[in-house]
C-alpha cells in the first residue's frame, strides 16, 4: 500500500531564489520515496534536490525502521493455530517475515531445536525495489507426522543489527497432533447391573493423554432403544452433556470426575459418548463410545426378581417343573388305586 505523507509548509531561503522544506520525524515504518518537481516563472522544471549532504539527487529512497521485523502466517496456517488440536497437519506450516530492510540473518526453531534449511523448511525473499523485504518460510509438514505438541519460532536480524523473535512479536504457532481417542474410567454400571434404588449413581472420569477432552454426552435408552421418557411424557434421556471451556472447567472443579444418575427403568441402555479436541479434515473428532445394555433401576423387588432373568426363569422352569411332578404322581396314585380296586 501506497499513500503521501505531507511534507509541511515550504520556507523562502532566499525570495525568488531558493526554497527549502524541513521534514518532520515520519512516525510510521516504511519504505520512503522522496521527489521534488520545481518549476521557475519562465516555465522551466526540474525534480533534482540538492540535501543538507550537499549532493543533488533526482530522486531519493530510504527506510524508516524502528520496530524491526513483523510476522504473518497463511490462511491454512492460521486455521491450524485456532484448531490447536488437530488430527493430522495435511500442509506445509508457512509463516511470513517482513521488514523495511533487508534480513542479514534467521534462525526457524521448532520446539527449541534449530531446523535446517532445505531439509525442514524452504524460504521465498521478496526485495522488489521500493517494496519492504519479505522472508516466507515454508515448514514441511512431515514434521509434524509424530502426535506431539508442536511449537515454532523465528529468530531473525535485519541490517540495521535489530533482532527480532516471532512469539515476541504476537506470533504464537504452537498446536497439537493428537490421533488417540480419548478413554473413559467407568463406575457404578455394567452390562445386566441390576440396582434396586430410586436412581443410580455413575461416576465416569474422561481422559485424553495425547490432547484434550473436548466433549462429553449421556443418554438413557429405554429397552426398545427409544429415549427414556418419565410417567409423564417427558423426555429424561440426557444425563450429561457438556462440551468446550465449559466442560474444562466443570472437570477442573470436579478433580477430573463427572457424575450422573440412571433414573428407574427396567433394562435400559446407556451410552457413553466422549470426544477430544482434535480436530480431523473433515470436522469430525477422535470418539470413544460404550453402551452398557439391561440396566435395571428400581425399587421394587419385584422388578428385581424380574430383572434377574436366570432366577426369574429358573424360578418358572422350577415351579412348572413341580406342578407336572405333583400331576405325574396324582395320576400315579389313581391308575395305582384303580387297579387295587379291580
Amino acid at each position: 500500500m501506497q499513500k503521501q505523507v505531507p511534507v509541511g509548509e515550504m520556507i523562502a531561503e532566499e525570495e525568488g531564489v531558493t526554497y527549502s522544506y524541513i521534514i518532520n520525524n515520519i512516525e510510521s515504518d516504511g519504505v520512503y520515496t522522496l521527489t521534488c518537481t520545481v518549476e521557475d516563472m519562465a516555465g522551466n522544471t526540474t525534480t533534482d534536490m540538492l540535501l543538507s549532504d550537499g549532493e543533488q539527487y533526482g530522486t531519493v529512497k530510504f527506510s524508516i525502521n524502528r520496530e524491526g521485523s513483523t510476522f504473518a502466517v497463511d490462511t491454512t496456517t492460521e486455521k491450524l493455530i485456532e484448531n490447536y488440536f488437530v488430527y493430522t497437519v495435511d500442509s506445509d506450516v508457512v509463516i511470513e517475515e517482513i521488514n523495511v530492510d533487508s534480513i542479514k540473518s534467521y534462525v526457524v526453531k521448532l520446539n527449541g531445536k534449530e531446523l535446517k534449511e532445505g531439509t525442514d523448511y524452504t524460504t521465498v525473499v521478496s526485495d522488489n525495489d521500493g517494496e519492504w523485504y519479505k522472508v516466507t518460510y515454508i515448514i514441511n509438514k512431515s514434521l509434524f507426522y509424530i502426535e506431539n505438541e508442536y511449537n515454532i519460532t523465528v529468530e531473525s536480524t535485519d541490517k540495521t543489527d535489530t533482532t527480532a523473535y516471532s512469539d515476541v512479536k504476537n506470533l504464537e504457532v504452537s498446536f497439537v497432533v493428537d490421533r488417540t481417542a480419548p478413554v473413559i474410567t467407568v463406575s457404578g454400571v455394567e452390562s445386566g447391573g441390576r440396582y434396586q434404588v430410586r436412581e443410580q449413581t455413575v461416576t465416569i472420569i474422561p481422559m485424553d493423554d495425547g490432547g484434550r477432552v473436548g466433549s462429553v454426552r449421556v443418554i438413557v435408552y429405554d429397552s426398545d432403544g427409544n429415549p427414556l421418557k418419565d410417567s409423564n411424557g417427558n423426555d429424561i434421556s440426557i444425563r450429561f452433556d457438556m462440551s468446550g471451556d465449559s466442560l474444562t472447567e466443570y472437570l477442573a472443579e470436579n478433580n477430573g470426575q463427572i457424575t450422573f444418575t440412571i433414573p428407574e427403568g427396567l433394562e435400559n441402555q446407556v451410552q457413553i459418548i466422549c470426544n477430544d479436541c482434535a480436530v480431523n479434515a473433515d470436522g469430525t473428532s477422535n470418539e470413544y463410545e460404550i453402551t452398557y445394555t439391561r440396566v435395571t433401576v428400581s425399587q421394587s423387588g419385584w422388578i428385581m426378581f424380574y430383572a434377574n432373568r436366570p432366577l426369574f426363569y429358573g424360578v418358572i422352569i422350577g415351579a412348572a417343573l413341580l406342578v407336572v411332578f405333583i400331576i405325574f404322581i396324582i395320576i400315579l396314585k389313581k391308575k395305582k388305586k384303580k387297579k387295587e380296586d379291580e
